[in-house]
């Protein structure tokens, strides 16, 4: 699914509502959502679509951003443990 799908998909529901993750496809576990970060994504792993100073500050490197061929840009959403 894509963002403009997403979006179109959540402007008939209620912004009051709470956002859950399923665990799978068959609903066999749920959690609230914690975070939502735009990432890049490729080669099986994900990476960062930029280095801020902040993250340079935490550790993060050059090595940790990937753009180009093969990669592909996503929203990751994580839910709450």
């Amino acid at each position: 699914m894509k963002v403009k799908e997403l979006r179109e998909e959540l402007k008939y529901c209620n912004d009051d509502d709470i956002v859950v993750l399923s665990s799978d496809a068959e609903g066999n576990t749920y959690r609230k959502l914690w975070q939502i970060d735009e990432m890049a994504w490729g080669d099986g792993d994900m990476y960062y679509r930029k280095l801020t100073p902040e993250m340079r500050e935490n550790g993060y490197e050059e090595e940790d951003v990937r753009s180009g061929e093969g990669i592909i840009n996503v929203i990751v959403f994580y839910p709450e443990d």
